[in-house]
């Protein structure tokens, strides 16, 4: 009888154990924590915690501690992190209809953008499930706000950058500079401020909101708002672990991905404004706002980029195009409504 006792005690302090076991997933990220993409993961982090009362843990590896850019989509996709953020143009090597973002002037505005990058929405869910066939699930997108140009000397139109070395972060992006006559460079964002001080390139292509947290405008101070491309950033989960998730936590995970991503697209357009506000404001810095005759400009030289895209994307590449159109419209229609 001792012996029993013994044994059911053994067994009831093994399920209370299992019961409350930690589960810690660990995310990898290339920005820094003071990014307002890093801060977003953070939030994240706390929801997951809040809401599982402790019991599911996110441990954030920022400013590319453990992976790059280039390295995040396969590290996530093999398993070697449980999760991580990639920017989308990571996946174009497999998935060329990702960098449907990056292709210049394609958006009337950022309603737009927002509008496309809703959750089902006709533009995000082929890519979803694209993502998805390479081992990685998306838990939410991470709006990183338009790009722009920085450079030493004052860039307007396409003939102010020909000639030049630009760094670009993928290759629909490489082709828009190709485009305007310069050349580009592929560098990872953590490359970016080594670069720029050691004249590896002559200008730069990045958010607003990397020039603010990296401090880039110390190096490249004449900042030009093209804002003719979108960077998107996705949080990934490998589908593997998320497999061996109860379903109670695989919930907690999607309650809280959907709140974050909620928060950042209400913050972004802000803190955009406030970024540009800020880099305006330092010491020997010009932020410069295109004219409509200059931003034609861009969007002239630009023209082949588009038809390279289909050419590499056939079929999908033109359902998104057809969808982004209709998401252009809408925002028209609803503008012009009110």
């Amino acid at each position: 009888m001792f012996f029993l006792r013994q044994l059911t005690a053994l067994l009831l302090c093994s399920v209370a154990l299992n019961c409350w076991a930690v589960t810690e997933l660990r995310l990898a990220s290339q920005l820094p924590d003071k990014h307002a993409l890093g801060e977003n993961l953070h939030l994240f982090a706390d929801e997951v915690q809040r809401l599982s009362q402790g019991q599911l843990k996110i441990k954030i590896y920022p400013a590319s501690q453990l992976y790059s850019d280039k390295e995040m989509p396969k590290a996530i996709a093999v398993g070697a992190v449980d999760m991580g953020i990639v920017s989308l143009t990571q996946f174009a090597g497999t998935l060329p209809a990702v960098d449907l973002f990056y292709l210049p002037f394609l958006f009337d505005n950022q309603q737009a953008v927002l509008a496309a990058i809703a959750p089902n929405s006709p533009v995000r869910a082929p890519l979803d499930e694209a993502m998805r066939q390479t081992g990685t699930r998306v838990m939410w997108w991470q709006p990183y706000g338009s790009t722009v140009i920085m450079s030493h000397h004052e860039v307007r139109t396409p003939k102010d950058l020909a000639g030049r070395k630009v760094r670009v972060f993928g290759k629909t992006v490489g082709e828009f500079i190709s485009a305007v006559g310069a050349g580009p460079t592929l560098l990872s964002g953590a490359e970016q401020y080594l670069a720029y001080q050691r004249g590896t390139v002559d200008a730069g292509l990045s958010g607003i909101l990397a020039i603010k947290s990296r401090k880039l405008y110390q190096l490249m101070p004449s900042i030009t708002l093209t804002r003719h491309a979108d960077v998107e950033f996705v949080s990934l989960v490998n589908e593997q672990r998320w497999q061996t998730l109860t379903e109670q936590q695989q919930a907690i995970l999607r309650q809280a991905a959907q709140y974050a991503e909620n928060q950042l697209r209400h913050d972004i357009p802000r803190l955009e404004r406030e970024a540009e506000a800020f880099v305006a404001a330092q010491p020997n810095t010009r932020v410069i706002e295109l004219s409509d005759a200059e931003r034609d400009s861009w969007r002239i030289a630009a023209a082949p980029v588009r038809a390279a895209f289909l050419q590499r994307t056939g079929e999908l590449g033109q359902q998104l195009l057809t969808a982004v159109d209709q998401v252009n419209q809408q925002i028209r229609e609803a503008q012009h409504a009110n």
